[in-house]
């Protein structure tokens, strides 16, 4: 996984361990076991992404409680999260321990803020790809990450899109990306559901690979309930949501954490150097 400064907060810490299970290192998920590989003839791209495209409406806003399993060789972590997502870029996470909220991290899509409520430090940047990266490890831009926590298949586009191809548990599709990589991403046979996403060789971004689990439904859309994650290094990762909201209201306010009275201000853009 990608590594962090040792002053950075436990907050990011706490958050990169749900956020890595989006990108991070190279990652190899299991297939679940005898799952057929579809015959007859292939659905074309625009088939399944118009479907793709109804699901990113459908789940515009979202809400859920998590659970969060790791375990590396080095550690392991356990944690409950909150997790609100509003399409297309603004995500939020609080990190819930026995006595309330811990840490929150936040998104606009342009800003990246978070406090540390235990540590009173709040931290403020810039939302791009290279400050996931940097900070927390995560090498996906707000819009990437929103989509994939949303369980929406990232960097879809309209381009680049090779035929449509059967595979062990449904049908694969692949696509250059502009960073010069590769999206590949299986759809269940009949339903066009996301079963896995990978990114692979693109110079903006690690290896990645997710696996969605555990459809059930949520007001008339199904939603995948569990991320499962295996890493090179031999860790593994499980987020699973628990009582998922779609279509709830939320406010712009929800997405920007002011800045906290006599909270210590470090900016993350400079690498902790922030002032007081």
């Amino acid at each position: 996984m990608a590594l962090w400064p040792a002053r950075t907060s436990e907050l990011f810490r706490a958050a990169a361990f749900v956020l890595a299970a989006l990108c991070g290192c190279a990652a190899t998920v299991p297939v679940r076991p005898h799952a057929p590989t579809p015959t007859g003839a292939a659905p074309t791209v625009k088939q399944i992404t118009d479907v793709l495209q109804a699901r990113d409406r459908a789940l515009a806003t979202f809400r859920a409680q998590a659970r969060l399993d790791y375990t590396s060789p080095q550690q392991s972590f356990r944690s409950t999260q909150v997790i609100v997502v509003r399409a297309p870029s603004r995500a939020r996470i609080d990190v819930i321990h026995p006595f309330g909220v811990s840490y929150t991290v936040a998104t606009d899509g342009k800003q990246l803020s978070a406090y540390d409520r235990r540590k009173s430090v709040f931290y403020e940047g810039q939302a791009g790809a290279e400050s996931f990266r940097h900070f927390i490890g995560v090498p996906l831009g707000a819009t990437e990450l929103a989509a994939v926590l949303r369980g929406v298949p990232p960097a879809l586009g309209d381009k680049r899109w090779q035929p449509v191809q059967p595979t062990e548990g449904g049908w694969l599709l692949r696509r250059v990306l502009g960073g010069g990589g590769t999206l590949e991403f299986v759809v269940d046979a009949n339903s066009y559901e996301p079963l896995r996403v990978k990114i692979s060789g693109d110079r903006d971004r690690h290896e990645v690979e997710v696996a969605y689990e555990d459809y059930r439904d949520v007001s008339g859309i199904r939603v995948p309930y569990r991320i499962n994650v295996s890493f090179r290094d031999g860790s593994h990762l499980e987020l699973e949501y628990q009582n998922v909201q779609r279509g709830v209201v939320l406010a712009d306010e929800a997405f920007h954490i002011d800045r906290p009275a006599g909270a210590r201000s470090v900016n993350i853009d400079t690498e902790g150097t922030g002032g007081t």
